[in-house]
């Protein structure tokens, strides 16, 4: 994922609603293992299966297990995670493409909720989000979305 990508996920993020959150979790979690096919052979095919597999806990602990559907979302996910596990000792590309799809289908019915769903923003202040700042490497980075109203939070 190239930096362009990793800001305008932190932008999408900052006005996202909290069904908007897993969508967003959904397509970083197929995006990471679009990367490992890539790195298959390679070092970053691990690296890559474990991005997927944090996005997939992060799924699973935003899951309040109540209901039949929950249930099954917390199975699957498990289980995503497992064949995840199996390809990276296996060294074994089937079960990434298997989980991808699965991740696919999910995701297309997480786009449809998010789209008949209105609820606000889940971060306070997300629409007046202009600027930010990054401490690193013993500089000061400063990331601006709109030029015209460029603004500091301390």
């Amino acid at each position: 994922m190239t930096q362009q990508d990793k800001e305008a996920y932190v932008l999408r993020v900052s006005s996202a609603s909290p069904v908007q959150l897993v969508v967003i979790c959904y397509e970083l979690a197929i995006a990471a293992l679009d990367e490992a096919l890539s790195a298959y052979g390679g070092r970053g095919f691990a690296q890559s299966l474990d991005k997927a597999r944090n996005c997939l806990a992060e799924l699973r602990g935003t899951l309040r297990v109540t209901n039949s559907i929950a249930k099954d979302l917390f199975i699957l996910y498990n289980y995503m995670e497992r064949i995840l596990i199996a390809a990276q000792y296996s060294n074994d590309t089937a079960p990434v493409i298997e989980a991808r799809g699965l991740l696919r289908k999910l995701l297309e019915a997480w786009n449809a909720v998010s789209a008949q769903n209105g609820d606000p923003a889940a971060m306070d202040g997300s629409q007046v989000v202009y600027a930010g700042l990054t401490y690193s490497n013993g500089k000061l980075d400063e990331y601006v979305v709109d030029k015209r109203q460029k603004s500091y939070e301390a």
